[in-house]
């Protein structure tokens, strides 16, 4: 017999409050679609010929409808349910406690006028269409690797870690659709020069047009709209996406191997660099 899991919804809103969408909770929500990703064809159609020719496509964002019931006296959940799904706030649909989704309340919640068991009804929007998987990934290019783990034979010598340098390293996306991920770069002497990262493969880069100072961080996530490059030294932040080179790729984690290397025009050796993402799926089981 093969039993099936339920389902499991929840929306987190940046402001820190959540809805878990189950009976035990007092709200109900439909079944979604939540695999459903719109591709629009880029076509053209020349004289005379029959059909078109497809020049490229391009998935696009979609509206989520959620729709459903709540349990019981209406008064106290109406308000959460809008303290939640608040404007200008967005959040994330978390399915299974293994996929995210990135979302954009752009209807607010529509409650029926009644005391008990009220239907409600919202949107939200995605303008990123993929699922993304909840666990992040780290993957260290120069640096320290964790090399200890559970369980341990303590009668022999262990390795705490190793310090990886001028090495490269393959993000692997388990996925099935390409992912952005975020670019750490960290100064540990004076002078670091213009770092960069190279995709080994298709020779895209990345790079910055800076002399690190000591202790500073360099943070460049390309998981936002507008992508951001930002320097932190101490506890100051300062934007300095003028010095992204121009001549840069900010490309994406393709499905499958990814091998990246790290490099500096000086002082590589002082510099620690990694990458962080997200595995992407179409849709979510």
């Amino acid at each position: 017999m093969i039993r099936m899991t339920p389902s499991k919804l929840e929306y987190v809103s940046d402001n820190g409050k959540s809805i878990l969408f189950t009976g035990e909770t007092g709200y109900v929500a439909a079944p979604l679609d939540l695999s459903s990703v719109p591709i629009e064809l880029i076509e053209t159609q020349g004289i005379g010929r029959i059909g078109a020719e497809v020049h490229g496509q391009a998935p696009k964002p979609y509206t989520i409808p959620i729709q459903g019931t709540i349990l019981g006296e209406t008064k106290y959940r109406k308000k959460h349910l809008h303290d939640v799904f608040a404007p200008t706030v967005p959040g994330h649909l978390i399915y299974n406690d293994e996929w995210k989704l990135r979302v954009y309340p752009n209807s607010l919640p529509a409650v029926e006028n009644k005391q008990n068991n009220a239907k409600f009804h919202l949107t939200v929007r995605v303008a990123y269409p993929y699922w993304l998987s909840k666990s992040g990934k780290k993957v260290v290019l120069s640096g320290s690797s964790a090399s200890f783990k559970f369980p341990v034979n303590y009668g022999t010598p262990h390795i705490f870690g190793e310090r990886l340098k001028g090495m490269s390293a393959n993000a692997e996306n388990k996925g099935n659709v390409p992912v952005r991920f975020v670019l750490i770069f960290v100064a540990h002497v004076p002078d670091v020069v213009d770092p960069q990262v190279i995709n080994v493969e298709t020779r895209e880069f990345i790079k910055i047009n800076r002399t690190m100072e000591l202790g500073e961080f360099i943070t460049v996530d390309m998981t936002v709209s507008p992508m951001t490059v930002v320097s932190t030294i101490g506890e100051t932040e300062t934007d300095i996406f003028e010095q992204f080179e121009l001549d840069s790729t900010p490309f994406f984690l393709k499905v499958g191997d990814n091998i990246l290397q790290d490099m500096a025009e000086s002082n590589h050796a002082g510099m620690d660099c990694w990458v962080s993402y997200n595995d992407g799926y179409s849709g979510v089981w």
